[in-house]
């Protein structure tokens, strides 16, 4: 919302109607930060804060009778909106979301009554400094507050690369990147978003991602379709249930998989910068050692077992 200025030529009636229904929502503690503010002289609005941090401070008509009162502002904490009904149902002249991204589940009581107060005045401010800490397909619910009208599984169609695995019995969603980020960005700016950066923020390098598609083993297909399997060493993997099914996959497609190895093998032969390399099973980490020490590759690891960053320095 706009200031009005001391030499603005609205009347005093005029300019308390304008700023009488400003609600800023923020989070609890948030609302220790908030004291009472006003001005002496008439010429400027008098605005004063009410901070409510209990649900029994409301009592049934107790808002709506402060509003013939010189209150102007009031700051309510998040899970206070969706207990008392009387805020999602008056029309306010300015809101203010502090910490919007604390309005990520679209299920939850609290982002629903968000929505429904968005819908129900004439300016909307959305603040936050990390509004999806890096995450895309958490801002569907602050966008769809600012008016876009596009649902959910279109957002996620158009601008999240995403998997999902119903081998489990259950959908597993795992998000491997981002598309067409400058149409979002786009989108974004023109729905009034406006990003800002401080001194304190560190411009990181560009993100390249590279798939490398490696062949299934005999043992992973025939553990797939049987469920069991023997090594050509004896050992015998069964996946009997849910966990161990996944974890057995996981065991084949990694640590016991030769095209794996050779694919690592020939991404280390390719660059000689440092690589940080992620594994599963503790015989995965084994196999790595011993194929950085047959290319003479100095390394060191970081588990359980081991803490050793001589050779890293």
């Amino acid at each position: 919302m706009a200031p009005i200025e001391k030499d603005s030529t609205y009347s005093k009636a005029e300019r308390n109607a304008i700023i009488m229904l400003l609600l800023h929502l923020c989070a609890l503690l948030l609302c220790m930060n908030f004291d009472r503010y006003g001005y002496a002289d008439d010429t400027a609005p008098v605005i004063f804060v009410l901070a409510v941090f209990l649900t029994g401070f409301f009592t049934d008509g107790y808002l709506w009778s402060l509003l013939g009162s010189t209150l102007s502002v009031f700051v309510v904490n998040y899970d206070i909106i969706y207990r008392r009904g009387e805020l999602t149902k008056n029309h306010w002249g300015g809101v203010i979301f502090d910490e919007s991204s604390l309005l990520q589940n679209e299920k939850s009581k609290r982002t629903k009554a968000a929505l429904k107060i968005s819908q129900l005045t004439d300016v909307l401010i959305l603040l936050s400094g990390t509004p999806t800490d890096g995450k895309y397909e958490r801002l569907w619910t602050q966008l769809k507050m600012l008016g876009w009208s596009i649902s959910k599984s279109m957002y996620w169609k158009q601008y999240v690369d995403y998997h999902v695995d119903t081998r489990q019995g259950f959908p597993i969603v795992t998000v491997r990147g981002y598309k067409q980020v400058d149409r979002l960005v786009s989108k974004m700016h023109d729905l009034g978003c406006d990003f800002l950066k401080t001194d304190e923020v560190l411009e990181l390098p560009e993100q390249t991602f590279i798939t490398v598609e490696c062949k299934q083993t005999p043992e992973l297909r025939k553990f797939r379709r049987d469920g069991i399997v023997t090594m050509p060493d004896g050992t015998e993997i069964v996946g009997d249930s849910t966990f161990a099914a996944l974890s057995g996959e996981r065991m084949l497609a990694g640590a016991l998989s030769k095209y794996k190895l050779d694919a690592l093998k020939s991404i280390l032969e390719g660059t000689s910068e440092r690589v940080v390399v992620f594994y599963n099973f503790k015989a995965e980490c084994d196999l790595i050692s011993d194929l950085c020490e047959l290319m003479k590759r100095p390394h060191c690891e970081i588990n359980g077992y081991t803490h050793d960053l001589a050779k890293f320095d």
